[in-house]
């Protein structure tokens, strides 16, 4: 297995770290800028549940939580009222300030092959 994650990606936010950490735990937050209602309970084995749209939803645990700097989960998505594993996919998005904002590193790994 590789060291490298399936999915690097790294953003500038204009916003101090402890802004940002709110959006990524906060049911009512992450909601306003992804999908359509959440439910969380951000403490390591907590519930990580996000409603994308009418038929789809990710599902997991939350794996690790340093405020503000880091938050892990695992995840997997599908259809509203499916049987999710709540561990297929890992998430871990770092937080470092960063001239007067954050930078934002998402790693994502266990992603399928694609065809």
């Amino acid at each position: 297995m590789s060291d490298q994650p399936d999915y690097l990606r790294e953003i500038f936010i204009a916003r101090p770290p402890e802004i940002v950490f709110g959006f990524l735990v906060d049911s009512e937050l992450i909601a306003k800028w992804i999908g359509e209602s959440s439910a969380m309970d951000a403490r390591p084995g907590g519930l990580f549940r996000v409603k994308i749209s009418p038929r789809r939803i990710v599902r997991g645990v939350f794996t690790e939580l340093t405020p503000p700097y880091r938050v892990a989960f695992s995840w997997d998505w599908g259809a509203e009222g499916e049987v999710l594993a709540a561990n297929r996919f890992r998430v871990e998005i770092d937080l470092k300030s960063q001239d007067g904002g954050t930078l934002v590193c998402v790693r994502h790994n266990g992603l399928p092959e694609c065809p």
